[in-house]
């Protein structure tokens, strides 16, 4: 039960980091449609970098919760393998 809820949380945070990874793009296009329209000024800048240098970490905590995920699935199969050699074994001995 906790495994499950933990797993659940892992992929939730992973959804809502790829939401946010594009909202964050999306906001950049934006930006940059300005940018190409002439609207060039210190606000459009200061977002413009702001925006350029979250995606980097987005993507960094993505990877993370991916790899949790692919770590508790490794875990869970280690731990069934084990527990059918330990009945494979078990059945040996009676």
């Amino acid at each position: 039960m906790q495994k499950q809820r933990e797993e659940s949380e892992h992929s939730a945070k992973y959804e809502l980091l790829r939401k946010e990874k594009r909202q964050v793009d999306s906001a950049l296009a934006n930006v940059m449609k300005a940018v190409e329209a002439g609207v060039v000024n210190k606000t459009t800048q200061a977002r413009m970098q702001e925006l350029e240098e979250q995606p980097s970490e987005i993507e960094k905590q993505m990877f993370i919760e991916k790899n949790k995920m692919l770590a508790e699935i490794l875990e869970e199969k280690i731990r069934e393998y084990y527990e059918v050699v330990n009945r494979f074994h078990m059945s040996l001995n009676y």
